[in-house]
């Protein structure tokens, strides 16, 4: 029974959940749209597929501890938000910040080796980069308006892009082979890479204002505390309506039939326009809290949404 709790307790401080939908992206990005393309016109990719699982799980392990690190950084604010502690409570302070530097650490043999793989030793500067900005945003960007918020969108953004950036040569080739498959490639990655980008942002507002009480007792000054929370709604209003533009000129950018573009935009669209209406009647922190988890759902959505614009445009 205690190994089930203390299991239990590991998986909510990694955020499996969380985990598991980025794996999901980046194996749905690597295998439906990215090696495909560059596999079927006879380029030779830089990673195979044993490389490219490697990547995703250097991935989940930075994710992962950053995660843990946040825990063990927001201890206090937790509290005061009366959230269900796990570090200093199930798992004891001194085992989390060992677990937060083995999946600090773990990866750096990882990513050396695929840097020698590929000739490109800068993805070594790109991981102390990457794992420093996720530590400065525990310890100083998300007590700031909108930078933490920014900060943490734009590492999720980045991740999705990255296996983009590893094949940079090869899709240098594939341009000189076939230039319309670069380009469907080319276009998908930065729709989704700005659709990841927004929708995190959003979420990441969300929670703050989901956070403002305990994050007030640490002296945080977060949006809703720099601007209010009617304010902060505003800037979300105006976030979601810029996320609505990007999803329907990205869906419009792609010569689909016109049911399934037309299904597509209701898809991506009609979510927007719940979330929108449900954060115009919240008020409770337990609204902030379902509106978070929406927004999570929402980005699965647009998982599918990449892989099924990839089936339509190569049947």
């Amino acid at each position: 029974m205690f190994t089930f709790v203390l299991m239990g307790a590991f998986l909510k401080l990694i955020r499996l959940p969380n985990l598991v939908l980025l794996l999901l992206t980046l194996y749905v990005y690597g295998s439906y749209v990215l090696y495909p393309n560059i596999v079927q016109h006879g380029v030779i990719p830089n990673l195979g597929t044993k490389d490219y699982w490697l990547l995703i799980f250097i991935a989940i392990c930075v994710a992962a501890a950053g995660y843990i690190h946040n825990d063990i950084v927001d201890v206090l604010t937790d509290h005061g938000n009366a959230k269900r502690q796990t570090v200093g409570h199930r798992i004891g302070h001194r085992i989390a910040w060992g677990t937060y530097l083995f999946f600090l650490m773990a990866p750096i043999p990882m990513v050396y080796y695929l840097a020698s793989e590929i000739d490109q030793r800068q993805y070594l500067i790109y991981y102390a980069v990457v794992s420093g900005l996720l530590f400065g945003y525990n310890r100083w960007f998300q007590r700031l308006p909108l930078i933490g918020n920014a900060v943490v969108a734009g590492l999720c953004a980045f991740v999705i892009s990255l296996p983009f950036l590893v094949e940079t040569t090869s899709l240098v080739q594939l341009l000189e082979v076939d230039a319309v498959a670069f380009d469907m490639v080319r276009r998908i990655t930065i729709g989704f890479v700005l659709f990841s980008f927004l929708a995190n942002l959003i979420r990441e507002i969300i929670k703050d204002i989901e956070d403002e009480a305990g994050d007030r007792l640490e002296g945080y000054r977060t949006l809703p505390i720099a601007i209010g929370v009617g304010n902060t709604k505003l800037v979300l209003y105006g976030t979601i309506t810029l996320l609505f533009v990007t999803v329907v000129i990205w869906i419009l950018s792609f010569a689909l039939p016109p049911v399934p573009m037309t299904s597509l935009i209701i898809a991506l669209v009609v979510p927007l326009g719940w979330i929108t209406w449900l954060l115009r009647q919240a008020s409770e922190r337990s609204d902030f809290m379902r509106l978070s988890e929406m927004v999570k759902y929402y980005f699965g959505i647009g998982i599918i949404a990449m892989w099924v614009i990839t089936f339509l445009l190569q049947t």
